[in-house]
């Protein structure tokens, strides 16, 4: 699996990455990948999706997938299905969720509830 090809870090605490992906010795694809790293009360809009779009199709991407710790407007999921390549849109809650599906970064440990064992207290 050969794969990344980073690009700079811009202004707009972003990072892209073009990368390669080897399926076979005949196949390949080029999947562009932007990480955004906006606080979570600044969205993703469509304007940023769109751009991203552009910019990966420009780049010959079959496949694109936006990571935010943020989220997305309705109009900016709308427009990552609308053209091509499509967008899979990652947004902080599917980030976590992917982290701890996939063990990640997480380790799930068990907590003891005292409160709930103190109902039984005499």
């Amino acid at each position: 699996a050969g794969w990344v090809r980073p690009r700079f870090p811009s202004t707009d605490s972003c990072f892209m990455y073009r990368a390669l992906k080897q399926r076979c010795r005949l196949l390949s694809s080029t999947v562009a990948v932007q990480c955004k790293r906006y606080e979570p009360s600044k969205p993703i809009t469509r304007e940023m999706v769109a751009l991203f779009q552009r910019d990966a199709q420009t780049k010959g991407a079959e496949r694109a997938i936006m990571v935010t710790l943020s989220r997305y407007t309705k109009p900016a999921r709308e427009a990552a299905r609308a053209t091509t390549p499509t967008v899979d849109l990652i947004d902080g809650e599917r980030l976590c969720d992917l982290a701890l599906e996939k063990e990640f970064g997480v380790r799930m440990a068990p907590l003891i509830d005292d409160s709930w064992f103190e109902t039984f207290a005499t």
